[in-house]
């Protein structure tokens, strides 16, 4: 089973790992009352295989260390559960060289005695919305690459729903002279899942890789999504170009930025 971050539940499903003392038993029952769906297990391998696999696991600390198996190895080594984040409870107090050398083995975070509930609920909302964020970021991603696998792909393969526009001949005119190329508020046509074009408009910024001779061995492409602030300088532009008022605006070189119709027969 391989988990889909893209498909984050309402609510949420922690899995629950070891026997879980009275003082853990007490802060997690906080936890039914948040909307959360629960697997209990004694240990991972007997909870393991579920229909589902879980957003969020909690292990009780001394479960880390199995007949001399280390808990994240067998994590990293399930592709179903390797990218599911961990957070270590101990009724015990911690050191924080030890609490350092958990997370380095893979925690997301350690929780330990003496365990505010607030505290415990903390850490495991801050994870769960991690994983929103991520999730959100790969539907982008999905969205603007229609959920192609685009590694050795050309540019104009990869953009099926986007117009690629200029970017190769960008791409080449880099490459050519070792120089970044920046521009700003390019406008691109993009479809949608009704197959209808739609404008958009970003940033782009383009920076080569140089090795020590000078070459370009690489180009790394960035890019902003400024579609809403240019549609909005329009309609201003439109709500100004209907006044009878002449209008003109300028930026501290003097230089007209922004003239409107009523106004433009006083010029040239």
């Amino acid at each position: 089973m391989v988990k889909d971050s893209n498909n984050l539940s309402s609510d949420p499903l922690l899995f629950l790992i070891g026997n879980f003392d009275l003082e853990l038993k007490s802060v997690i029952s906080i936890l039914s009352e948040s909307n959360y769906q629960f697997i209990k297990a004694p240990t991972f391998e007997s909870g393991m295989h579920q229909s589902k696999i879980p957003d969020l696991i909690l292990i009780e600390s001394s479960q880390l260390e199995q007949n001399g198996i280390n808990f994240f190895s067998k994590i990293k080594a399930d592709p179903g559960y390797r990218r599911t984040p961990v957070v270590v409870l101990s009724a015990n107090l911690v050191s924080p060289e030890r609490q350092f050398q958990i997370i380095q083995q893979g925690a997301a975070s350690v929780v330990c005695s003496p365990i505010h509930p607030f505290e415990l609920l903390g850490s495991v909302f801050a994870e769960l919305r991690n994983l929103s964020e991520i999730a959100a970021l790969k539907k982008s991603e999905h969205d603007c690459m229609v959920g192609k696998k685009v590694e050795g792909l050309t540019i104009r393969e990869a953009y099926t729903r986007t117009e690629s526009g200029k970017v190769p001949e960008i791409l080449d005119e880099v490459e050519r002279s070792g120089e970044p190329f920046v521009s700003k508020e390019t406008p691109y046509s993009i479809k949608g899942d009704d197959g209808k074009s739609r404008p958009m408009w970003v940033n782009e910024w383009f920076y080569p890789f140089l090795n020590l001779d000078g070459k370009v061995t690489g180009i790394l492409g960035m890019a902003q999504d400024v579609t809403e602030q240019v549609q909005a300088r329009h309609e201003v532009s439109s709500v100004l170009n209907s006044l009878p008022a002449f209008i003109t605006r300028v930026d501290l070189h003097k230089r007209i930025i922004f003239i409107n119709h009523s106004n433009e027969k006083y010029f040239g």
